[in-house]
């Protein structure tokens, strides 16, 4: 697959848009690692299997996720990761 360079306006809007979107997703990692009983407590009450496990694989997702994107490196695997946490809150 041919990949094509975007140029001028259009490549710092993305630019951007990535490291909103990383920041985002490091920063509610960083919360999620502050307030990881809070986590586990909204876990446990939407009736998810193993919160305390499940709270280090968000907060894992959040983080590497976030930071993937934020540097530029496996941005697609990095918004896979906060995609599905998303998903699941």
């Amino acid at each position: 697959m041919a990949r094509r360079r975007r140029r001028g306006f259009g490549a710092f809007v993305l630019l951007l848009l990535r490291l909103a979107v990383g920041a985002a997703g490091v920063a509610a990692g960083v919360h999620a690692v502050r307030t990881r009983t809070a986590l586990v407590g909204d876990l446990d009450r939407w009736g998810l299997p193993s919160p305390s496990a499940l709270s280090y694989v968000a907060m894992a997702f959040l983080l590497v996720g976030g930071a993937l994107v934020v540097l530029g490196l496996a941005t697609r695997l990095g918004a896979l990761l906060l995609l599905i946490v998303t998903a699941v809150a």
